[in-house]
C-alpha cells in the first residue's frame, strides 16, 4: 500500500529541516543583526536609582512604635503617589532648569515599593547617565521635604510623625538600560529562527517535489532502480567519457537494478528485452538517461539498440552529435531500409536508431504494423533494446508503445516533478497495460553518502551485477 503523502511525520519535518537548515540559519543572523543594529541605532536611555527609608517617631511604647509601623507602611502608596506630584516634581524643574513639564518627567520616573517595607526607591531615565543621577537625587531630596511638611501637620491629630531618609544616593550609571543590544539581538536571532522554522515548513507543505529516494519511496510503493546526479547534457556521455564518475558509478548501479527486477519475473526472456524509458513531464532528463543507459549497458558488453522513439521532438541524434538523416520515421514509411538507418558507435559498441526527423502522424506511425514488425525482428539481434518516448502526459505516444515494450523506466526529476504528476503518470502507463520496472530519480543532489542511500533504495543483492556481466 502507498503511504499517504500528505501526512506529516516527524521524519519528515526533521527532513524538511535538514534540507533547509541554511535559509533557517540565514534568518537567524538576519533577525539577530537587524534588531541588533537597530538597536544600536535608537538613542541610549540610562536609569539611575535613589532610595529613601522611611521611620516613625513620637512613640513612647512598643506599641506605639509597632502602630506606627503599621500606620508608615499603609501610607507608603501614598508617598509613592506624591513623588510623582506637582509639589515634588516642580522644585525639581525649577533646581535643574528642565525644559520640560511635571507630566514629561513623570513620564521618565518609576516609583517601587517592596512589599512590607518602608523603603521607596526612584528610578529616573535620561538620556544623560549625569542627568539620570542628578534627576533622582533632586526628586529623593524634594520629596523627604514634602514628607516632612506633611507628617508636621498631622502632630496636632497626635498621629505618628513619619521621616524620610535619602540611604541610597544615585550615581551615574556606567551602561544604558536601553535599548538592551545583546538582549535584543537574541530576540531577533530567535524570532528568526521561529520564523525560518515556520517558512520551511510552510515551504514543504506546498513543495511537492520529490527530491531523494527517501520522499520518492514515501510517495509510490514502486521499486527505485536508482538516483542519477546532474549531468549537463548527452553530450556529455557520462557512461563512457569517464566512467569513474559519481554518475557513471549511479548508470551501472541502475542497469544491475534492472538485471535484478527483470530476472524476478519468468516469463521475460533475459537475453532479448524490450525497454521503454519515459517521463511524467517534459524536461524530466529521460533521454539523457535513456543514452547513458545504452551506453552503460553496451560498456558492459550487452548489444544493445537505441531508439529514438519521440517522433515530435527528437533529441537523441543531435544530443550524440549524429547527422539527421533517415530514421525511424523513414524505416517505418518504407523510405529507407533497416541496416543504413541505424548508426553504429565504434567507441561503445552501441547501435542508434534515429528518429530521423519529425513525423506528422507519430501516434499512427508508432501504432502500426509496420512497427511491430521492426520490434520483433530487432529483438533477437540484441541483448537490449531501449525505446527513448516522449513524456507519458504530454501526449499518447508511451501508453501506445508501451504494450510492445516488456516493461518501462519512469524517470522522475528531483527539481521538477511533482507528487500529482508522478501519480497520474504511473496511472497511465498501468492502464496501457506495461509493467513499471522502477523509477530513477535523475537531477538528485547526492552527498558524500549517496552510495550508502542509494543501496537502501534500489535494495538489490550484489549478485545483481555479477548477473548483469554473465548476461553480456
Amino acid at each position: 500500500m502507498t503511504p499517504d503523502p500528505s501526512s506529516w511525520t516527524l521524519a519528515r519535518i526533521r527532513h524538511a529541516l535538514r534540507r533547509r537548515w541554511s535559509l533557517v540559519l540565514i534568518l537567524m543572523v538576519i533577525g539577530g543583526l537587524g534588531s541588533y543594529g537597530a538597536s544600536a541605532l535608537l538613542a541610549p536611555t540610562y536609569r539611575s536609582t535613589s532610595t529613601l527609608a522611611f521611620s516613625v517617631n513620637g512613640g513612647s511604647t512598643a506599641a506605639d512604635l509597632a502602630n506606627g509601623s503599621m500606620f508608615a507602611q499603609d501610607q507608603m502608596q501614598t508617598f509613592a503617589q506624591i513623588t510623582t506630584s506637582s509639589a515634588v516634581l516642580q522644585p525639581v524643574i525649577d533646581e535643574l532648569r528642565l525644559d520640560m513639564t511635571v507630566k514629561d518627567l513623570s513620564d521618565a520616573i518609576v516609583v517601587t515599593v517592596p512589599l512590607k517595607t518602608l523603603v521607596l526607591q526612584i528610578d529616573v531615565e535620561s538620556s544623560s547617565p549625569t542627568r539620570a543621577a542628578d534627576l533622582a537625587n533632586a526628586i529623593a531630596r524634594n520629596l523627604t521635604k514634602v514628607v516632612g511638611t506633611v507628617s508636621s501637620s498631622s502632630e496636632a491629630k497626635n498621629s505618628p510623625r513619619i521621616e524620610a531618609t535619602l540611604v541610597d544616593t544615585a550615581v551615574p550609571p556606567r551602561f544604558q538600560s536601553s535599548p538592551d543590544k545583546s538582549l535584543n539581538g537574541m530576540l531577533g536571532a530567535f524570532a528568526g529562527l521561529i520564523i525560518g522554522i515556520a517558512v520551511v515548513l510552510l515551504g514543504a507543505i506546498f513543495d511537492t517535489r520529490m527530491t531523494d529516494p527517501e520522499q520518492l519511496r514515501s510517495v509510490v510503493d514502486r521499486p527505485i532502480l536508482g538516483t542519477v546526479p546532474r549531468v549537463k547534457s548527452i553530450t556529455e556521455q557520462t557512461a563512457t567519457s569517464d566512467p569513474g564518475c559519481l554518475a557513471a558509478e549511479q548508470f551501472r548501479r541502475i542497469h544491475a537494478a534492472l538485471i535484478h527486477q527483470t530476472a524476478q519475473r519468468p516469463a521475460t526472456d533475459q537475453d532479448h528485452f524490450r525497454l521503454l524509458v519515459t517521463s511524467p513531464g517534459s524536461g524530466d532528463g529521460k533521454t539523457t538517461v535513456a543514452a547513458n543507459l545504452a551506453l552503460t549497458a553496451a560498456g558492459l558488453g550487452r548489444r544493445v539498440l537505441l531508439i529514438d522513439a519521440n517522433l515530435r521532438r527528437p533529441q537523441l541524434a543531435s544530443g550524440l552529435g549524429l547527422a539527421e538523416s533517415e530514421g525511424l520515421i523513414g524505416v517505418l514509411n518504407g523510405r529507407a531500409g533497416l541496416e543504413g538507418a541505424i548508426r553504429h558507435d565504434d567507441a561503445s559498441g552501441l547501435d542508434i536508431l534515429p528518429a530521423g526527423g519529425i513525423a506528422t502522424d507519430p501516434a499512427e506511425l508508432l501504432t502500426s504494423e509496420s512497427m511491430r514488425t521492426l520490434l520483433a525482428a530487432l529483438t533477437p539481434r540484441y541483448h537490449l533494446v531501449i525505446l527513448d518516448t516522449p513524456s507519458t502526459l504530454g501526449v499518447a505516444d508511451a501508453d501506445l508503445l508501451a504494450p510492445l515494450a516488456d516493461g518501462t523506466v519512469v524517470v522522475v526529476n528531483a527539481d521538477r516533478t511533482r507528487r500529482g504528476t508522478l501519480l497520474e503518470a504511473l496511472s497511465s502507463l498501468d492502464s496501457a497495460g506495461n509493467t513499471v520496472l522502477g523509477l530513477v530519480l535523475n537531477q538528485c543532489r547526492l552527498g558524500r553518502q549517496a552510495g550508502t542511500a542509494l543501496d537502501a533504495a534500489v535494495k538489490a543483492p550484489t549478485t545483481a551485477s555479477r548477473r548483469s556481466r554473465a548476461a553480456s
